[in-house]
Parts: structure tokens; C-alpha cells; sequence
């Protein structure tokens, strides 16, 4: 996962004023690679909520689909 975005990150974060900035900018730079997965991670325990529902109903669920 090394293409031109984290290049270019790490390149601007190597040579900011400071290794505060360079820091800063590491740090936004893995949240932005880590909130999606966490996001996902929350989301999870409600899509199996879901599914369950329709596993409870599955029956009616292949009828319906094989009757189309």
C-alpha cells in the first residue's frame, strides 16, 4: 500500500518545520486509514442483527425468490 498518496505523505511529513507537524501529519494520515475499519467494525453488530432476521425467515425469503 505504498502508491504515490503515502509517498507523498510521508515525504511531506519527513520534511515539515518541525517533527511536532510531522507527527500531526502522520497521525491524520493513519486515522484517516483506520476510521473506516473502526466504522465498519461498529456497523457489524447491526448487519448481523439484520441478518438474522431474514435467516429467521429464510423459507419465505428462497420462495419469494424462486417464485420470480
Amino acid at each position: 500500500m505504498h502508491g504515490p498518496d503515502s509517498g507523498r505523505d510521508h515525504h511531506a511529513a519527513g520534511t515539515s518545520s518541525s517533527a511536532i507537524r510531522g507527527a500531526l501529519l502522520l497521525a491524520i494520515y493513519c486515522a484517516g486509514l483506520g476510521v473506516p475499519f473502526l466504522i465498519t467494525g461498529l456497523a457489524f453488530g447491526k448487519a448481523t442483527a439484520a441478518l438474522t432476521v431474514i435467516k429467521r425467515h429464510y423459507p419465505v425469503v428462497i420462495g419469494a425468490a424462486a417464485s420470480s
